[in-house]
């Protein structure tokens, strides 16, 4: 259903974005509207991206290694910073709406990379209760009453 919603915005403001600036910038602003039109354009088509970033990101928060999703964090805004900075010289404005999935995509590869090395399954956000059962299934969790 998100996933539906954020499509069917996605097209709208890519089919409207002129008409959606407008709204915001009033007559006179041609230029100022064109280039704010090529933000959702860009935007629209790398926001897979960012959905992959949050993920990986609740992931390992949600596995208790939250050290990896603030170094995420870190990573995804520095890289933004800097490609905005080394692309303004050359395309202006539109660097800062470049550097979004340039950071989005170093964050997903480092999540990759995080998910792959394994750490993660050793950080618990809480002891568990739980012994583990050795009986004939493996990982079966045995629950003592209390």
């Amino acid at each position: 259903m998100s996933v539906a919603f954020c499509v069917m915005a996605s097209v709208i403001m890519v089919a409207f974005s002129h008409q959606l600036l407008s709204i915001f910038m009033g007559e006179g602003n041609e230029v100022v509207i064109a280039v704010g039109a090529e933000y959702p354009t860009v935007m629209a088509s790398c926001y897979f991206l960012m959905a992959t970033m949050y993920a990986f990101s609740g992931f390992f928060r949600g596995s208790g290694y939250t050290r990896m999703a603030l170094y995420m964090s870190i990573t995804s805004l520095g890289v933004r910073i800097v490609t905005s900075y080394a692309l303004a010289p050359t395309i202006e404005a539109s660097a800062i709406w470049w550097g979004l999935p340039v950071g989005w995509l170093t964050t997903v590869l480092l999540g990759i990379f995080a998910y792959r090395q394994g750490k993660w399954k050793n950080f618990a956000l809480v002891k568990s209760k739980h012994k583990e059962w050795e009986g004939d299934v493996p990982g079966e969790m045995l629950v003592e009453n209390e």
